[in-house]
């Protein structure tokens, strides 16, 4: 049982800084338990991060932002099931197991990290937009269950295979740019798609997606 006067240990200074930002509170006040819990809201974007110890007290944060931090892992973040988005673009991160959990984020930005393995997503039902630029995945089998899934972006990695996100039936925008996909033809059937960037892809035959009237290709 969780005490919320106990003051919780954050080693990593510059996330004691942004988190004391975030409650409003002076250089002198401890961050206690019941502080933390009450958090929803954390930006620390750019911030010189590495450790997020403590963090995992934060358990009703709804929107947090890692973005450019120097955060590798994401352990801390495990148990905060309420989170409904998590910006960890740019942050070198490379295994997103312990995401797994996550059942309510809605948006997940991944731009630019080292993940390569996104099986640990597969269960996050209720995910609408998810950001995979620049990443190291190459199989999105994995995503064949987010059937919520609205936005996904795969620009600039290894992808080649777009069929299973043919099941992806609520999908209206989709970003293949700088892919090494050729072949859109299992996509025809997303009747909902509205956007599809195919730059620099290798694809020449887009005459199967000739029925999503409201397609805009951009290539």
């Amino acid at each position: 049982m969780t005490n919320p006067t106990t003051n919780v240990m954050i080693p990593d200074d510059n996330l004691v800084n942004v988190i004391r930002e975030a409650l409003d509170l002076e250089s002198s006040e401890p961050i206690t338990e019941s502080a933390l819990e009450g958090l929803r809201e954390l930006y620390a974007t750019l911030w010189i991060i590495e450790d997020l110890t403590g963090l995992e007290k934060a358990t009703g944060l709804i929107r947090l932002s890692l973005f450019g931090t120097l955060v590798k892992d994401v352990g801390s973040l495990a148990g905060l099931d309420k989170l409904e988005l998590l910006d960890l673009c740019a942050a070198p991160v490379s295994d997103a197991s312990p995401l797994v959990g996550l059942e309510n984020l809605e948006w997940l930005r991944l731009r630019n990290t080292f993940v390569s393995d996104v099986s640990s997503l597969a269960g996050l039902e209720r995910l609408w937009g998810l950001d995979l630029r620049g990443t190291f995945v190459s199989d999105v089998g994995q995503l064949v269950s987010l059937e919520r899934l609205g936005w996904l972006d795969l620009s600039g990695t290894s992808v080649t295979d777009v069929g299973p996100l043919a099941s992806l039936q609520n999908l209206y925008d989709l970003n293949l740019a700088g892919t090494s996909v050729n072949d859109v033809s299992p996509i025809a059937g997303l009747e909902g798609l509205r956007r599809l960037n195919l730059s620099g892809t290798t694809v020449n035959d887009v005459s199967p997606l000739a029925t999503l009237q409201h397609l805009d290709i951009l290539k």
